[in-house]
């Protein structure tokens, strides 16, 4: 009678226990291999998820900024196209002095007054007419608030 064992490598026979070993050993690898690649799948959905969540959330505060500075922006242009039509209505001249939003006691009770005085830049320092010193004030206080108020970020 013959013996019908495996032969291994080196002509030697192998036994159940070797080859036994063998197979388990090569299934571990194959679930080790499908357990990883299942963790693998799985933790990177659950990454994408909350990635998406956050992207949206920092989109959405993004969107919020950048509404705030573009009203900011559109506050000040409107104050500008205000001042320029005011400057350009005015008649531009030295002696053309400016109307004075105060009031003052004497004669004139409670009445504008027209005020013919030296008007400065306060951004140059030169000399400028009325119209323009007005102007000049509309656009220094427009961009002043506009700044200064509402805080962006």
């Amino acid at each position: 009678m013959k013996d019908k064992k495996t032969k291994g490598t080196n002509g030697k026979r192998r036994s159940l226990s070797s080859r036994l070993a063998a197979i388990v050993a090569v299934v571990l690898l194959c679930v080790f291999a499908v357990m990883t690649v299942s963790i693998v799948i799985f933790v990177g959905n659950s990454m994408l998820k909350s990635i998406d969540k956050t992207m949206y959330a920092t989109a959405g505060n993004s969107a919020s900024r950048v509404r705030t500075i573009l009203n900011i922006t559109d506050n000040i242009n409107d104050n500008i196209q205000t001042a320029i039509k005011q400057m350009y209505s005015e008649v531009d001249s030295d002696e053309a002095g400016i109307k004075t939003s105060w009031t003052i006691t004497g004669e004139i009770e409670g009445q504008p007054k027209t005020s013919t005085g030296t008007f400065y830049s306060r951004v140059t320092g030169t000399k400028i007419s009325g119209s323009r010193y007005t102007a000049e004030t509309a656009f220094l206080n427009a961009m002043f608030q506009a700044v200064t108020s509402p805080k962006v970020g």
